[in-house]
């Protein structure tokens, strides 16, 4: 089932995210999902039997909730100015803060729980091929599949290490788009 099928199911999920990036994994509690949502634990449970299940439906549906999100922004970007407004959005979106925060607490919980490090590889995965496919659609012919590979490689790797790093820093985000666009355009062409 898809995870905005229901209209339930996407109040679910929208009340756990909202708990994972304010109060993390241990705030995040099937009975508070239930509250939060004006929902009984049981009409919850009928949807997600456990938090593991709950888990694994946010991090699809928020997959899903973020490609149509890029897809939206990125339709009237220009061909020659793609990579550098793909690497600000995803650097500077304005949903950053609140990303992060998710992104941080599925990291922790993904060094416990093997299934849920299963569904987060397979979400970079995910993303990893939009990223590879937004470069593709502005390369040279002669491109090599390598040169493309690190390009995905160091632009997801960048754009993660962002998330943890940015206030530490001494470069800010603009400073590290026009980076990694200079780094990523000359791999590429």
């Amino acid at each position: 089932m898809g995870t905005n099928s229901n209209p339930k199911v996407v109040a679910i999920i929208e009340v756990a995210l909202d708990i994972l990036a304010e109060e993390g994994d241990q705030g995040l509690s099937m009975r508070k999902v239930a509250t939060l949502a004006n929902m009984s634990l049981s009409n919850v449970q009928y949807y997600f039997k456990t938090k593991e299940e709950l888990l694994k439906a946010l991090l699809q549906h928020y997959l899903e909730v973020t490609t149509q999100a890029y897809e939206r922004f990125i339709v009237d970007i220009p061909e020659t100015e793609r990579i550098q407004e793909t690497i600000k959005y995803l650097l500077i979106h304005p949903d950053t803060s609140y990303v992060c925060s998710v992104y941080k607490e599925l990291w922790a919980i993904s060094e416990r729980n093997e299934v849920i490090k299963q569904h987060l590889d397979e979400h970079y995965q995910i993303y990893a091929e939009v990223i590879r496919a937004e470069l593709q659609s502005t390369v040279e012919s002669s491109c090599s599949e390598k040169s493309l590979d690190q390009a995905v490689s160091l632009l997801l790797t960048s754009i993660e290490g962002f998330a943890i790093t940015q206030n530490a820093i001494p470069c800010d985000a603009d400073a590290l788009a026009e980076l990694l666009t200079k780094t990523v355009s000359k791999m590429i062409q």
